[in-house]
C-alpha cells in the first residue's frame, strides 16, 4: 500500500493531460478499454471509482462520440502494476503508472488518476479498494470472438468486461511512446578555462519508443567572457558554438524520471582579445569538440520537464594563445568536464 500511496501523491500533483480541458456542467461521456488479469476488479468497478469521485463523467451509450479511458493492469511477481492513458481521436495523453500489492489497490488508484484528469476538483478522499470480479461458472459454450485491440469499449452495466491480459504486448501503446518535439534552455558550466559559464538553447526531435528511443537535439550556446592573465598581459576568451546531440536509448528509472546516454559534436569559434600590452589584438580560432554525457529528465507534467546533464568533452583542435615572446596565456585542455541544468517543454 505504501507504493500505491506514493504513486497517488504524484497522481494528485500531476494529473493526466487531457486532450481537451475546461469547466463543464454536463457530465462528459467516456468509454473504457480495460484489460486486467483474472481476479481483478472489472471495467465497471474501475469506472465506478471515477464516477464516485466526480459527477462530470458518465458512461457513453450507443454510437455516442466519447473519449476513451485505456487501462492495463498486469501482475509482476507479488505486486501489480497498472497504466492509464486517455485517447480522443488521434490525440493521446501521456501515460501514468501505478503499482501496489493488490490488484484492487491499483485499480482504485487508477480510478483516482482518471477522475482528476476529468475533473481537477474531483474528490481525493480515501476509498476502499474495489472488489475483484466474481469468477464465472464453467460453460461449454464457445467464447465470443474478441473485438479489435484498439476498438473503444462502451461502458455497459450489462456487458461483462473483456479480460485482455493475454493480448500480445505489441498491441498496447505502453510499449511505445509517441514521437514528440522538445524545446528549452539550459545553463552550462565547463572546465575549459577555470569554470566557463554558458547559456544554451535547444530544439529536439524525440522519435518515441521505450528502450530504443532515439532523439536528435540541436543546440546553440554562448559563453560569458573569461579573463586569463600572463606575466606580460591578459586575454579575454569567449566561445560561440552549435552542438548536435544523438541519444539512441532511454531508460525509465521511475514513472516520471528517465535517463539517456548521449554523444555530441560541437562546432564554433573561440575569440581571444589581448589587453595590457603595447599592441593588443584579437584572434578568432575554430573550435571543434566531441562529447559524451548522460541526461536525466524529470517530467513535472505532460509538457514540462527539468533536465540535468553531466559528462566530458574533448577538443579536437587544441588551440593555444601566446604573447610574444612565447608567453602562454591559454591552451585548450585535452579533456574537460561539464554539467548542465535546464528545462524544456514538449509538444506533438
Amino acid at each position: 500500500m505504501k507504493r500505491v500511496s506514493a504513486a497517488l501523491s504524484v497522481a494528485v500533483a500531476v494529473a493526466l493531460a487531457a486532450p481537451r480541458a475546461g469547466a463543464q456542467e454536463e457530465p462528459e461521456p467516456f468509454a473504457v478499454d480495460y484489460g486486467a488479469p483474472r481476479g481483478c476488479p472489472d471495467a465497471a468497478a474501475f469506472f465506478g471509482e471515477v464516477t464516485a469521485r466526480t459527477p462530470r463523467a458518465r458512461s457513453a451509450v450507443g454510437g455516442e462520440s466519447a473519449r476513451v479511458l485505456r487501462v492495463r493492469v498486469e501482475k509482476r511477481g507479488q505486486t501489480h502494476a497498472g497504466r492509464l492513458w486517455i485517447e480522443e481521436g488521434a490525440a493521446t495523453s501521456s501515460a501514468r503508472d501505478v503499482s501496489g500489492g493488490s490488484c484492487g489497490e491499483v485499480v482504485g488508484a487508477l480510478g483516482l488518476v482518471a477522475a482528476l484528469a476529468v475533473d481537477p476538483a474531483a474528490s481525493v478522499a480515501p476509498r476502499p479498494a474495489p472488489e475483484a470480479a466474481p469468477t464465472p461458472a464453467p460453460t461449454t459454450e464457445p467464447p465470443p470472438s474478441p473485438s479489435p485491440p484498439n476498438e473503444p469499449k462502451s461502458l455497459d452495466a450489462n456487458e461483462p468486461a473483456r479480460d485482455r491480459s493475454t493480448d500480445p504486448p505489441a498491441r498496447t501503446p505502453q510499449k511505445h511512446e509517441p514521437p514528440r518535439w522538445n524545446v528549452g534552455a539550459a545553463a552550462e558550466v565547463a572546465a575549459l578555462a577555470d569554470a566557463v559559464v554558458a547559456v544554451r538553447i535547444f530544439g529536439e526531435r524525440d522519435f518515441g519508443g521505450r528502450l530504443l528511443a532515439p532523439s536528435i537535439r540541436i543546440a546553440a550556446s554562448r559563453t560569458l567572457s573569461v579573463d586569463r592573465s600572463a606575466s606580460i598581459g591578459a586575454a579575454t576568451l569567449a566561445w560561440t558554438a552549435g552542438t548536435i546531440d544523438l541519444c539512441p536509448l532511454r531508460f525509465d528509472l521511475a514513472s516520471a524520471v528517465t535517463a539517456r546516454p548521449c554523444a555530441g559534436l560541437t562546432v564554433g569559434i573561440l575569440v581571444a582579445d589581448g589587453s595590457g600590452i603595447p599592441t593588443p589584438r584579437s584572434e578568432t580560432r575554430a573550435w571543434v569538440s566531441a562529447s559524451a554525457h548522460v541526461r536525466l529528465a524529470w517530467a513535472l507534467s505532460a509538457v514540462l520537464a527539468l533536465e540535468i546533464e553531466g559528462g566530458a568533452l574533448a577538443p579536437m583542435l587544441r588551440e593555444s594563445f601566446f604573447f610574444d615572446p612565447n608567453v602562454l596565456v591559454y591552451r585548450a585542455p585535452a579533456i574537460a568536464g561539464f554539467g548542465r541544468l535546464g528545462a524544456g517543454v514538449s509538444f506533438r
